[in-house]
Formats: structure tokens, C-alpha cells, sequence
């Protein structure tokens, strides 16, 4: 699980910091940036939101007031803390990573995170409301489209199918449920999250 001891916003970086660690970098699109001291064994970590995120979080708060107006910039948010704290806890770890399964638990979060905003905002969680706008109506606009559109069908099959035969997950931020089951994906290998998510509905 994500290690609570490293705090994300210590590692906000601007545009021109960024562009040091990834020089073709579009400032329009927020990025979680990695740099390697193989010499002193370090890793450098840095966030960069665009300024149009940036913007949107500030102006209309997703924190007091969750919408479809907002939800974009929200999950953009979340989508680079996902990526930021799976990359510490698979470096903590001496564990790999591939770029599908960052984006895969981007993905996973994405959904998990507005769901629990909703929830405590309005009493309810909104579950196919936001897999409908988040998977079914998303717009993937990236060099490497295919790695994004597999991530996000993985993401959806999994949510879909907890959302259809998983009970117990309507608060999601108090589940049991949903901690044990996305709490277990989390720690496994990127193939053992395949075979586990195809066995997700069967365990209902």
C-alpha cells in the first residue's frame, strides 16, 4: 500500500524543474517524473500538474464539490499520486515495474477515489455514473494510445465487475470489502493482478 511517511506535495515540481528531468515535456501535461543517480543509488521523484489543472483545482474544488465539470482535473490529480506512490512502494520494495500496470492503478484509483468524494459528499457513491464518464466516455490523448486504452479495459472489467456482483462496497472509503480485495491487488506482480482480476466476481 501507498507509503503514508513520503509526503506527495514535497515533490511538486514547476515546468522549467521538469523540463530539466524530461526536456520534450508538454506543459499541458501533467506528469510524474522520474530521474536515476545510478552513481549514488538515489531516485528523484517529482509531480508536475499543468497549469490548466492547477487552475481548475483551485478555482472549483473537488474537495467541497465533486462534478462533471471538475472530475477531469480531480482525476488527473490522483492518477499522479497513484503513479507517485506506487513508484516509492516498488522502490522501497527492490521491485519492478511496467508502464501498464502505473497506468492500470491510475486507472483503478481514479474511479476509487471520486467514489469516496461522492460518497461522503452526497450519500452516495455514484459507481456507474463515474465508470461511464471515466472508461466508457474517456478520451486518451497520448503518444502510446494502446498502453492507455488496455490499462483503462483492465481497470474497467475489474470495477464492473465489483460494481455488479460485490456487495458490501457502497461507503468505499469504509469498505472492508474493497480494502482487502484492492489492497491485495496492489502489493501483487502485474500477472498475478490479471489472473486476480478475472476471479474478482466469482468471489462475491
Amino acid at each position: 500500500m501507498p507509503n503514508h511517511d513520503i509526503n506527495a506535495s514535497d515533490h511538486l515540481v514547476n515546468f522549467e524543474q521538469a523540463v530539466e528531468i524530461k526536456s520534450n515535456l508538454d506543459s499541458g501535461m501533467s506528469s510524474v517524473l522520474v530521474q536515476k543517480d545510478s552513481e549514488k543509488d538515489e531516485l528523484f521523484i517529482g509531480i508536475y500538474l499543468s497549469p490548466n489543472v492547477v487552475e481548475l483545482l483551485s478555482n472549483d474544488c473537488p474537495i467541497e464539490r465533486l462534478s462533471n465539470q471538475n472530475l477531469n482535473a480531480y482525476t488527473v490529480l490522483v492518477e499522479e499520486l497513484s503513479h507517485f506512490h506506487l513508484i516509492i512502494q516498488r522502490g522501497l520494495s527492490k521491485l519492478p515495474i511496467s508502464q501498464l500496470e502505473l497506468e492500470w492503478q491510475g486507472e483503478v484509483d481514479k474511479l476509487l477515489f471520486s467514489a469516496i468524494r461522492l460518497r461522503h459528499q452526497c450519500g452516495e457513491a455514484h459507481y456507474l455514473h463515474l465508470a461511464r464518464k471515466l472508461y466508457d466516455e474517456a478520451k486518451i490523448i497520448a503518444e502510446d494510445t494502446e498502453r492507455y486504452w488496455e490499462a483503462t479495459r483492465y481497470a474497467a472489467r475489474l470495477w464492473y465487475d465489483l460494481i455488479t456482483h460485490q456487495d458490501g462496497i457502497d461507503d468505499p472509503g469504509n469498505s472492508k470489502v474493497l480494502r482487502a480485495i484492492l489492497g491485495e491487488l496492489y502489493e501483487l506482480p502485474w500477472q498475478s493482478k490479471l489472473d486476480r482480476i478475472t476471479q474478482v466476481k466469482h468471489a462475491a
